[in-house]
């Protein structure tokens, strides 16, 4: 953690502030209420990031390097999840120290935790919500959930997986309100596999590999969860829709080609690195990595599906919605 903090802060204000930076401080600078307002009209993202780092600024200031560290701060934030989300899934202290290594030294990641917009954000708040999800579904679900175990704090305090459940409503939430492409592809893919196992165990009577969908009650606490996250993220469903009829009648970026796509999975693995560093070897690496860690889940499959889903859908999904209007563009896919 320690390492991903010195690289995300190492030389975080030698850049002047590029176009979409200094939106997101002026954004800022005009309060909550204010800011929403211009959201709206003239931006195409929820308001999260933007009043988080209003009330940033309010104390660091709106120097560039201070302005860009809440995005460092929340990238290296991302790493523990990652490393604990792991751990718990694997039960394996080096898969988990790996991951977390990778997460802490990816470019990729190091690149956006240097930038005053909401993808380091983003990538803290899905780290969180996979965290929860995977910390409830293999063994804090068992227990009936009721509305009022969301609204009586003190619940939290004394049962686990009700204070596991509100965490992954709450962080969930979050997510959907950091960017708009996270509120679709993200409950689609986590509920795509999760559903879908809970579906399958019901039809056949099979136990499945994530504990607490076995439990008779789980279809229930899921919806509960699942709900109140989407009551949390509510308020901006009018907003989100005028945002995206305005994207959908003219937007910026090019539409994908077979080039770009496989661009972007370049980016991912090895992006910003010094142009005679040969990719091959970086893609072959990472490429064993992802089958090692498959082969590691092989008897539990729903857990890789999860894994695989929980990538696919937001790459797919943007590519699908391209062939109307392109939003296909690396960085929205940073959780993935």
């Amino acid at each position: 953690m320690l390492l991903g903090a010195l690289l995300r802060l190492w030389t975080i204000g030698a850049k002047s502030v590029w176009l979409d930076e200094a939106f997101s401080i002026w954004v800022a600078n005009q309060g909550m209420v204010a800011g929403w307002g211009w959201l709206i009209k003239i931006d195409q993202h929820p308001p999260l990031y933007y009043s988080l780092l209003s009330i940033w600024q309010s104390m660091v200031g709106d120097q560039q390097g201070a302005v860009r560290a809440l995005s460092a701060l929340a990238g290296t934030a991302a790493i523990p999840f990652v490393w604990a989300a792991t751990k718990r899934l694997t039960r394996d202290e080096i898969s988990a120290l790996l991951a977390a290594l990778i997460l802490a030294l990816s470019p990729f990641h190091v690149r956006y935790a240097q930038e005053a917009r909401m993808y380091a954000l983003l990538s803290l708040l899905a780290a969180a919500v996979i965290f929860c999800a995977i910390r409830y579904l293999t063994g804090y679900g068992t227990r009936r959930l009721q509305l009022r175990d969301y609204l009586l704090p003190w619940r939290w305090q004394r049962l686990h997986d009700v204070r596991v459940a509100v965490g992954l409503s709450v962080s969930q939430a979050a997510l959907m309100l950091t960017h708009n492409t996270a509120a679709v592809f993200f409950p689609l893919a986590l509920n795509l596999v999760v559903v879908g196992a809970w579906v399958v165990r019901r039809q056949t009577g099979r136990h499945v590999a994530m504990r607490a969908v076995n439990a008779a009650r789980f279809g229930r606490n899921w919806l509960l969860i699942q709900g109140v996250a989407f009551v949390l993220w509510l308020p901006w469903a009018v907003p989100f829709v005028l945002q995206s009829v305005k994207v959908d009648r003219e937007f910026w970026i090019p539409p994908p080609t077979l080039r770009s796509a496989v661009a972007v999975v370049k980016v991912f693995n090895f992006a910003h690195l010094p142009d005679w560093m040969p990719a091959t070897p970086w893609m072959v690496a990472y490429g064993l990595l992802a089958l090692a860690g498959l082969y590691f889940l092989r008897k539990q499959k729903v857990w890789a599906l999860l894994l695989i889903s929980l990538s696919l859908v937001p790459f797919c999904g943007e590519l699908l919605i391209s062939l109307r209007r392109p939003i296909f563009y690396d960085r929205t896919l940073i959780w993935a």
